[in-house]
């Protein structure tokens, strides 16, 4: 594990305030980077065959539109979601497939540059030396900083996925419990939330 802590201060109205950022950069390497290729290739053919599914689905519903009612529109927006869910999703494994098989050579790169690099150098200046010291933590910084993204947009797609579980629940009644119920109580739900949000924004104003 690569990190990097940050420390910054600040004189505030004859004070000083610190602050800190710790960056992290994890590399995959061995037996782990294998299992993590597997199950990544595992999950890009199942995206890939449930967006096949959904455009045999799209065409079979567009041959149908003039026949089509209501319901048939609603397929094709529920469809044209789960299309750009599954395609964003493509995206981001890909992306990270590559960011982490990388990893691993990025590490010994980076790690290697910092041991190797030569301080005690005489025909080299020591601004020349702290500049080129400087680009290669900043070089690090990016991968730690695509790396945090990876995982911010990672974190969105678990997420949205996880909903759409839950929202394809509804296919059955006896397991569109979630579903059900939110619906039953979404109106109870909504008010009492207003009243929370107005009784503990009331507290923190005259806190």
């Amino acid at each position: 594990i690569t990190s990097r802590l940050t420390v910054t201060f600040a004189a505030i109205d004859s004070s000083v305030q610190g602050d800190f950022d710790i960056q992290h950069f994890i590399p995959l390497m061995g037996d782990d980077l294998a299992d993590f290729q597997v199950i990544q290739y595992l999950i890009i053919c199942v995206q890939l065959l449930l967006f096949v599914d959904n455009l045999k689905l799209f065409r079979d519903i567009w041959k149908s539109w003039g026949y089509a009612n209501m319901k048939v529109s609603y397929d094709i927006i529920i469809l044209a979601i789960d299309c750009t869910i599954q395609i964003t999703a493509l995206t981001f494994f890909g992306l990270a497939s590559s960011f982490t098989i990388e990893s691993g050579a990025k590490t010994e790169e980076y790690i290697g540059n910092l041991q190797r690099f030569d301080w005690s150098d005489r025909d080299t200046s020591v601004e020349t030396k702290k500049e080129n010291f400087r680009k290669m933590m900043d070089t690090l910084s990016q991968s730690m900083e695509d790396g945090r993204v990876l995982n911010t947009i990672g974190l969105a797609v678990a997420m949205v996925i996880f909903m759409r579980v839950i929202m394809a629940t509804n296919a059955h009644p006896r397991i569109a419990l979630i579903t059900s119920t939110f619906a039953v109580a979404a109106s109870d739900m909504i008010h009492f939330s207003m009243l929370f949000f107005l009784v503990l924004w009331g507290f923190a104003i005259i806190g």
